[in-house]
């Protein structure tokens, strides 16, 4: 790409006046339709099988076939999804390496002391892609039926009962013990690499309960393994409209709904960034996508969706109050 100051020197005769005019031409070259003809890689910051990965896979499939692009989804678990993120902030900001993050990006500054990026900073939110609510679990054959059997039986045990998380400073480690705090309920977190061997333990009885997305909960809700205590989001959910909400509960200060969305590099061409959100967006209106979101427990709309810049940034701060309020330590 030829630099201004080359353009000049061959050519003398552009006079001052011309040079806006060719200022605005190097930016719309260095800003063509995008894809191209390049492959775009979603790293999603969390393991195969996951609501994350669960989510995204579906989508790239729909904006492969409606665009044609070349949509790849890659995988990088790992340290709460920071892998992922930090690999997506090296990246050349050009619209060709994104991240599929979500809520749980809002809370690993309060996790980790030490990040190899700063969140607000480095982290451009180009859009939200999915909401769903969180689902309190426990076994099917447990002798907890309701919220309030799980405070008692909580506040029974000699030590509390054990929950699972699928790893410390996760959005249900942050959630339970926010639930601890607000009821009084003593419970132990353990932590596992992921949500998928904290469910198998939940489901073999090494721990009693956990708070868990709906698209990994439903299948085993519908399967009678499982069994729902309530759910975390304001209002229930179409999937279990049986199930109460923790405000129904006698929980009302605890709604969490998780969000997913779409990350770029920070200096992202406004004009790349325009292209990624619409293609993104005719996607979502897909009535096919629309319907597997469904089926998940998922929405397309929610906080969020008209200003997502806006709501990643009120969602940093209210984390850091929840953290504050229950004295969350983040890892050295």
């Amino acid at each position: 790409m030829p630099t201004r100051r080359r353009l000049l020197q061959a050519f003398p005769m552009l006079s001052l006046p011309l040079l806006p005019s060719l200022s605005q031409a190097q930016a719309d070259a260095a800003s063509p339709a995008w894809p191209g003809e390049r492959p775009v890689r979603f790293l999603v910051s969390a393991s195969a099988g996951g609501s994350l990965d669960t989510l995204m896979r579906p989508l790239a499939q729909v904006m492969n076939t409606l665009s044609g692009g070349k949509y790849v989804v890659e995988n990088q678990g790992g340290a709460a999804g920071m892998l992922a993120a930090a690999a997506v902030v090296r990246a050349e900001p050009n619209g060709h390496t994104l991240l599929t993050g979500g809520i749980h990006h809002m809370i690993l500054p309060l996790a980790y002391a030490k990040m190899p990026y700063n969140t607000a900073r480095d982290l451009n939110p180009i859009a939200l892609i999915a909401t769903v609510p969180n689902v309190v679990l426990v076994r099917n054959d447990s002798p907890i039926r309701s919220i309030q059997d799980l405070i008692a039986s909580a506040k029974a045990s000699p030590r509390g009962l054990n929950y699972g998380t699928g790893g410390q400073g996760s959005l249900q480690h942050l959630s339970t013990e926010y639930f601890c705090r607000l009821t009084g309920a003593p419970m132990q977190a353990v932590h596992y690499k992921g949500s998928a061997p904290a469910i198998a333990d939940l489901l073999g009885g090494q721990i009693d309960l956990m708070f868990e997305t709906m698209p990994n909960a439903l299948t085993h809700v519908r399967s009678a393994s499982l069994r729902a205590l309530a759910v975390t989001s304001s209002q229930r959910s179409s999937q279990l409209p049986h199930t109460p909400t923790l405000a129904e509960a006698g929980v009302p200060e605890l709604v969490v709904t998780t969000w997913y969305g779409i990350f770029s590099p920070a200096g992202i061409q406004p004009q790349t960034q325009a292209q990624i959100k619409t293609q993104l967006d005719t996607a979502l209106a897909s009535p096919a996508l629309q319907k597997v979101w469904l089926d998940y427990g998922a929405k397309v709309d929610g906080p969020g969706s008209r200003d997502f810049k806006a709501f990643v940034q009120s969602e940093l701060q209210n984390w850091a109050r929840i953290a504050k309020k229950i004295d969350f330590k983040p890892a050295q």
